[in-house]
């Protein structure tokens, strides 16, 4: 588990056709109880670091989607990933990047640390919108 002051870590699971995203995870140091969780997503083009609000008894995952933030050098996605495999439903950018946000929800609802009935999701911009999905 990572806390204040890590670097990015690939995800514990691999995501939506296998592929590895980076994200940050912070927990409460009490380890005996479960927490409400915050997932947190990247605008479309930027980066999301660490939000640490462990301190407050949140868990929280700070999600860099993939082939950007954080996960863009694990992929060699063309640079308008908006529009990629735009025409194939099974393989548009998107359908990837929301299957990913919603195995991330599923990883952090199984956490030991994490009461899988409050679990939040925030963002900007493109995080926004993933996390309204």
């Amino acid at each position: 588990m990572r806390g204040r002051g890590q670097e990015p870590f690939p995800a514990p699971k691999p995501e939506y056709g296998g592929v590895i995203r980076k994200g940050f995870l912070t927990i409460p140091k009490d380890r005996t109880k479960k927490y409400p969780c915050l997932i947190r997503g990247n605008g479309y083009g930027g980066s999301v670091g660490a939000y640490d609000l462990s301190n407050q008894g949140i868990v929280t995952f700070s999600h860099n989607t993939r082939g950007q933030g954080y996960s863009k050098e694990l992929h060699d996605y063309k640079k308008y990933l908006i529009t990629l495999n735009a025409p194939d439903r099974q393989t548009y950018y998107y359908r990837q990047a929301y299957m990913d946000y919603l195995r991330v929800i599923d990883f952090m609802a199984s956490h030991p640390s994490v009461d899988a009935n409050r679990i939040g999701l925030t963002g900007g911009s493109q995080g926004a919108s993933l996390a309204l999905v």
